[in-house]
């Protein structure tokens, strides 16, 4: 193979195992909570990458982009202010576990946390939304290199975003 060129290879045999856990659960009129876990445990078994003649191990290496834990919990609470008018509060937090963006496992993405929120109010097939993403402006990659032989290449995630939304059903 020339020095860089591209190709996809297979990364031979991996395992995944974990669980998720999942709850809705409406305590009273016009309020849901939403509730979210998962463990992941994931790993390459036996692999070598050929890279300039030389084989790298893989195996043993954690599956890239696979947090070991997840969690997200959401509250929302709807309120019917007359026939047509509804006016809607959201609140999300989202914990990911940190993993590997590559399969080196040199590109390592710490735990983060994100908090989103949205207000707003609908009439009729029309709604007005207020919103945050990333209220907190945590920083974190949005993407890293799967494959590190050849360099990093990584962007990070966008700051904290504020926007409106104007809908309409028909």
């Amino acid at each position: 193979m020339a020095p860089f060129t591209f190709a996809r290879e297979n990364v031979g045999d991996a395992y995944s195992k974990g669980i998720e856990v999942e709850a809705n659960v409406i305590p009273l009129k016009g309020l849901q909570l939403d509730f979210a876990y998962s463990i992941n445990d994931a790993e390459y078994e036996d692999f070598s990458l050929l890279r300039f003649g030389e084989a790298v191990p893989i195996g043993g290496n954690k599956l890239a982009n696979a947090p070991k834990t997840t969690f997200f919990t959401a509250a929302e609470y709807s309120i019917q202010t007359s026939e047509n008018v509804n006016l809607l509060f959201r609140a999300e937090y989202r914990n990911i576990g940190g993993f590997y963006t590559d399969i080196q496992n040199s590109l390592y993405q710490p735990t983060y946390h994100i908090v989103n929120t949205r207000f707003g109010l609908t009439y009729s097939n029309y709604g007005l939304f207020l919103w945050t993403r990333n209220l907190t402006n945590e920083k974190f990659l949005a993407y890293g290199s799967a494959d590190t032989s050849f360099g990093r290449a990584s962007r990070a995630a966008m700051p904290a975003q504020i926007g409106v939304t104007l809908s309409a059903r028909f």
